[in-house]
């Protein structure tokens, strides 16, 4: 199974990601690590570099295709748009991928309130420039996805709640 788990900066994607994937030891793939993490000099100003996307998509495909190979479930976990003019991401690349190895594909997307998401952002030390956040958003909501995809708005509910209706969303498949 490949399960997505996007949506913009402050949603709980990462806590989200992280606690499913232990809890069920699927391999996790942070969009993050893959551009940010790798590439220091995108974290200057939070704004990834067109060559540094472009790599870092390559990047998670092989991973992905790695883990494939041994059938291994997948938590990939992102914003998960182009974050920049120049950058190759997308999902439906990855959907085929794991459609061509047999995979499952649940897609999620998180949502909340942008003051509960600014106050997450702040919690965790960084509020994202509000042109990039923004811009984020607007392609999240603009992003046109061959798999159905469900969306869960983490506003009103804690860690567990979320946790829970991932999972309810998984067993449904």
């Amino acid at each position: 199974m490949l399960l997505v788990i996007r949506g913009f900066a402050g949603v709980g994607k990462s806590t989200l990601a992280r606690e499913f994937s232990k809890k069920h030891d699927f391999a996790l793939l942070k969009q993050d690590a893959f551009v940010f993490d790798m590439n220091q000099a995108s974290m200057i100003k939070r704004e990834a570099r067109a060559m540094d996307c472009k790599v870092g998509f390559s990047n998670i495909i092989t991973v992905m295709k790695n883990y494939m190979d041994i059938g291994k479930s997948i938590v990939l976990e992102g914003a998960l748009v182009p974050l920049t003019a120049g950058d190759p991401f997308d999902l439906d690349k990855v959907f085929a991928l794991a459609k061509g190895h047999g995979y499952t594909v649940k897609l999620i997307t998180l949502e909340t309130q942008d003051k509960v998401r600014k106050k997450r952002q702040k919690k965790r030390g960084y509020v994202l420039p509000v042109k990039i956040d923004c811009e984020l958003a607007a392609r999240t909501g603009r992003q046109e996805l061959l798999a159905p995809n469900l969306v869960i708005d983490t506003s009103k509910i804690n860690v567990r709640q979320s946790l829970i209706e991932i999972e309810s969303a998984v067993m449904q498949l």
